[in-house]
């Protein structure tokens, strides 16, 4: 067997595809199977049968995904069937899901057979207004310190002490 890699940018169809490592980082296209040992890659996945024993893509999209542990993006598959674990960290579309532990982030499901169910919070994004705001007072704010920086004069302010005295005086032993 041999390890089949489809380069960034570019788009690659079969009619069926067996490999034992598959490293897809552009778009695959496979008419109807997919079979191999691995499969890698931050690229897209179209096919029809996807089978593998782990599989980490950014994006699926299958009439099947059967396989030991998945990794992922976006999943979309009418069935998906994972034997130990699946993560969906952003989307998960399927009629059928069949694990022992599912981490999803959001997911429109129609029937999820799992042992365990982990969903994922939602991710806060600050509004474009704030982050322009904090961008054009980031200037200000490094003024600000320099000027402090450089005009602080070391005393301590409002705090407790007592001066000591000066060592200039006493004679060198």
């Amino acid at each position: 067997m041999k390890t089949i890699c489809i380069p960034k940018g570019r788009t690659v169809a079969y009619d069926t595809l067996e490999t034992e490592h598959l490293v897809v980082n552009g778009c695959l296209k496979v008419a109807h199977g997919l079979k191999a040992q691995t499969i890698t890659g931050s690229g897209v996945i179209l096919a029809g049968t996807i089978s593998a024993d782990g599989i980490r893509a950014r994006e699926i999209e299958a009439a099947a995904v059967y396989c030991l542990r998945l990794n992922a993006k976006r999943v979309q598959a009418a069935e998906v069937m994972a034997s130990e674990s699946a993560v969906v960290s952003c989307y998960l579309c399927a009629d059928y899901v069949a694990t022992t532990r599912l981490t999803v982030g959001l997911y429109e499901v129609g029937e999820i057979d799992a042992a365990e169910v982990v969903n994922l919070p939602p991710v806060k994004r600050v509004h474009s207004f704030w982050m322009l705001l904090a961008t054009l007072l980031r200037p200000f704010q490094v003024a600000l310190s320099l000027l402090r920086s450089v005009f602080c004069t070391g005393e301590v302010m409002d705090a407790e002490y007592q001066q000591m005295p000066d060592d200039s005086s006493r004679p060198a032993a």
